[in-house]
């Protein structure tokens, strides 16, 4: 009976053919005294081989032990003494006919392949000396130089490359790892047996790579051996990739051999200072600067390197831009107006101290350094402009002024700031427009107080003609209103159109804000305006309800006939004094387009009515037929009651005459009656 279908192994020996002094070498082989001798021979042998057991090893073949048999793991001795270095036994088995290319079952790996994975050199120069196959693959295609490589084991893979161990696409490949893993003496061994340095694929040159990860020493062994140092990397030069990463030693190296340091990358289009700018690399930045790199040249959006080392805030990268004269203009914007609008105290009070101009001017409607620093609310940079003799009152192209810019973004503590050290807190822009007017136009409630409080004059009015109290009522800020009152502003003050603060309160409905200026209106009589209105608070509520009516009527005025008159009849002296008022008579015509015209003639048709009743009067008590009739009837009644009347006491009767009663009297005495019958 077979032991195994193995061809290599042979038949078992039947028991009474085993030699009885064998019993003894099986016994001292780990090996179960339960366990049959004649089954175990050749799993002695292994054991013996694994084990580094040489006399053992010897006696067993002797004795008839196959040097080609496998274990259950399907593993032959040689396989075994590869594995753990025994380099005498190793020899031994083959001599004794062991093959040396005899893979095991599970991973299909060679004796070879074994002894390159442990570095045992001799072994593996034994077995190539031998015959073994050194291409050989395991079952997933890794050959024994690839285990050498990965393992280190340099001898062992000098030995490969010496017996043309592999395909010429391997060896790239593994040279190309040597470069990207930092393996010089790989590197090395496949340069010796004359690798291509300059190969390129899609990830680029073993140079590209090498610098890519930092390898200055392999850098060094591929620039020796005739790398080029001038050549793109996925759109990018060496040097550039160099100083993207920090990396000084390979900067320094590739410059002394040729790299250009001005060449611009494909892909970014920036130069290797802009890079090595804008990722903080000082070293790097002042070894292109020694090594003639040009400090203002743009790249392809216009910005020079020192614009991308302040943008990241690398002061020291910046002072070193400084000190070697670079420019702060090339870029959209000047450097200080940069450090001033971002906040950068110490990169201004670097460059101030290099000489800048403080009052330079940034690109654009942004305005002056200063103007930067307020509208952002930078209260220590605007400190140090103004202490280094920034102009306060300059204008930029639309007359805004620093204080405009605090004002517009309610920064308190620089407007403060800037009007303790001179600010013209008055001044006007190109549209008459001052600080003050601007605030109440915004409803900066905080802001205006503080202008109010810091001398603003409250009635400038723009170049439309409208004030700051216009902006506040429309604004329907209460607050505002009562403060720019309080500070004597104009309440009939009107724009250009002819609006005023009333008549835009009233539009928008802020009731409190019209009860307010009214009441203002009460108080004020300005020179060559409008005289006092109103004389009572309680008549305050009547021109209020009176508004309302016109408002209403608005809103049907498509289905009525409007009679001013019949609407204000009861009202007439109260909306007769009003109406005179150029607010209340503005903000008519802007409700009651299609009827202002008729308004105005009733209105004039009831003055002139009140002036020819009163005319009539006159006439009455100046006719001698009338006094004659009414004295004389008068007397009569009187001397019966004993009342005296006078003649102020008739006139004041006959005004409560109703108009045809004054008809009827005028008829009786013969005088022409002289009403219009309207």
């Amino acid at each position: 009976m077979k032991r195994s279908s193995n061809p290599l192994r042979p038949p078992l020996l039947d028991s009474h053919t085993v030699p009885p002094e064998l019993v003894d070498v099986f016994r001292g082989t780990h090996i179960s005294d339960n366990v049959n001798p004649v089954t175990n021979i050749e799993e002695a042998l292994y054991d013996a081989c694994y084990k580094g057991h040489v006399k053992k090893v010897k006696r067993l073949i002797k004795s008839g032990a196959h040097v080609n048999s496998v274990n259950l793991n399907g593993d032959t001795p040689l396989y075994a003494a590869c594995s753990k270095g025994h380099v005498e036994i190793v020899n031994k088995l083959i001599k004794h006919g062991a093959l040396v290319d005899l893979t095991n079952n599970n991973e299909k790996t060679t004796p070879l392949y074994q002894a390159s994975k442990q570095g045992y050199t001799e072994i593996v120069r034994l077995l190539i000396e031998h015959g073994a196959d050194i291409n050989l693959p395991d079952k997933d295609g890794t050959t024994s130089l690839h285990c050498a490589y990965f393992k280190g084991h340099n001898e062992i893979l000098e030995l490969f490359i010496k017996n043309e161990a592999t395909l010429y696409e391997t060896k790239e490949r593994l040279f190309y790892t040597s470069c990207l893993t930092g393996n010089l003496q790989a590197a090395t061994l496949f340069i010796k047996y004359g690798i291509n340095v300059n190969l390129e694929n899609i990830f680029g040159t073993p140079l590209a790579w090498a610098c890519s990860c930092g390898h200055t020493e392999i850098a060094k062994l591929l620039i020796n051996n005739g790398a080029v140092v001038n050549v793109m990397d996925n759109g990018e030069t060496l040097l550039y990739s160099a100083c993207s990463n920090g990396y000084t030693g390979i900067a320094k190296l590739l410059i002394e051999n040729g790299a250009n340091v001005n060449l611009l990358s494909n892909c970014e289009k920036k130069t290797p200072l802009c890079q090595a700018s804008q990722q903080g690399h000082t070293e790097i930045v002042k070894l292109l600067i020694d090594s003639g790199a040009d400090i203002n040249q743009v790249d392809q959006d216009g910005i020079i390197p020192v614009y991308y080392a302040f943008f990241e805030d690398y002061n020291d990268i910046v002072a070193l831009f400084l000190e070697n004269k670079a420019t702060t203009r090339e870029c959209k914007e000047g450097l200080l107006c940069c450090a001033c609008k971002h906040g950068n105290f110490e990169i201004a009070k670097l460059l101030i101290q290099h000489g800048v101009d403080v009052n330079l001017e940034g690109n654009g409607d942004d305005g002056t350094a200063l103007d930067l620093a307020c509208s952002n609310g930078h209260v220590e940079i605007a400190k140090l402009l103004i202490q280094n003799g920034a102009n306060i009152n300059a204008m930029n192209r639309y007359g805004g002024t620093s204080l405009s810019f605090a004002s517009s973004e309610n920064h308190t503590e620089i407007i403060k700031l800037l009007i303790d050290s001179g600010a013209d807190i008055n001044l006007p822009d190109d549209r008459g427009v001052t600080v003050l007017y601007s605030t109440c136009s915004k409803d900066q409630t905080e802001v205006a107080t503080l202008l109010t409080n810091k001398g603003a004059k409250v009635n400038i009015a723009s170049n439309s003609g409208r004030t700051s109290l216009y902006h506040a009522s429309k604004q329907g800020n209460s607050t505002i209103v009562k403060n720019l009152l309080s500070c004597g502003a104009y309440v009939d003050a009107a724009s250009n159109s002819g609006r005023t603060a009333l008549c835009h309160a009233r539009l928008k409905e802020h009731r409190e804000i019209v009860e307010l200026l009214i009441y203002s209106a009460m108080l004020q009589n300005i020179a060559d305006e409008t005289p006092n209105f109103i004389q009572k608070d309680e008549k305050l509520s009547a021109v209020w309800d009176t508004l309302r009516k016109i408002e209403a009527i608005k809103e049907i005025k498509s289905k009525i006939v409007f009679s001013f008159y019949d609407l204000t009849e009861k009202d007439v002296d109260i909306l007769s004094k009003s109406i005179t008022n150029r607010d209340l008579k503005f903000l008519r015509e802007q409700v009651f387009p299609d009827y202002t015209d008729g308004l105005i003639k009733r209105l004039e048709a009831i003055h002139l009515h009140k002036k020819e009743r009163s005319e009539t009067i006159d006439a009455l008590l100046s006719n001698s037929c009338f006094k004659y009739n009414l004295f004389s009837h008068a007397s009569e009644q009187n001397r019966n009651q004993n009342v005296q009347l006078t003649e102020d006491d008739i006139r004041m009767i006959l005004e409560f005459l109703e108009t045809k009663d004054l008809k009827t009297m005028t008829q009786a005495v013969n005088m022409p009656y002289s009403f219009n019958n309207s």
